[in-house]
């Protein structure tokens, strides 16, 4: 029971000494930065990535398209441009104009429906149509709706 008693004092010191390592030991380990993480953590990562300089990192917006560039993105899917306008055909209207606004777009109509879209390039000069008619032809005109481009001179090419 003397031994017991002796040992006891010394039993809870080393008790003690090894709680404070251990305590140390779990402060050091939450403030460990982890590469490829950007904070504190026991399992590394977690938390939000963080750009040189402080911050969070999120992801650029990508840039406005240019006007040449939503223009060019409209005409290749036969979609209507940020500057289009249409016509109905009347008795002085019969066909759309071969100039126009510049990068824009042109619907002509034959009473309801769409009969034709054209569009104008960088200088207002027609650059392509899409007819959404075979022309009354459909052994010439198979494919509906088909396109035509203009040449420099400003004449309507074969349809594609």
């Amino acid at each position: 029971m003397r031994k017991i008693k002796q040992l006891m004092p010394l039993s809870l010191m080393l008790l003690i000494l090894f709680s404070l390592v251990c305590f140390e030991n779990i402060v050091v380990a939450k403030n460990v930065v982890h590469e490829g993480s950007s904070g504190p953590g026991l399992a590394g990562g977690g938390g939000a990535r963080l750009k040189p300089g402080g911050g969070s990192a999120k992801p650029k917006p990508k840039p406005k398209p240019t006007v040449s560039q939503a223009y060019s993105t409209a005409k290749s899917k036969g979609s209507k441009t940020a500057n289009h306008s249409s016509v109905t055909k009347s008795k002085k209207v019969t066909s759309l104009p071969k100039t126009g606004k510049a990068y824009s777009s042109k619907d002509f109509y034959d009473g309801k429906k769409v009969k034709q879209r054209r569009y104008y390039d960088k200088n207002g000069k027609a650059q392509m149509d899409i007819d959404y008619t075979n022309h009354g032809n459909a052994k010439a005109h198979p494919k509906v709706p088909h396109r035509h481009n203009f040449d420099s001179k400003g004449n309507r090419g074969k349809d594609y």
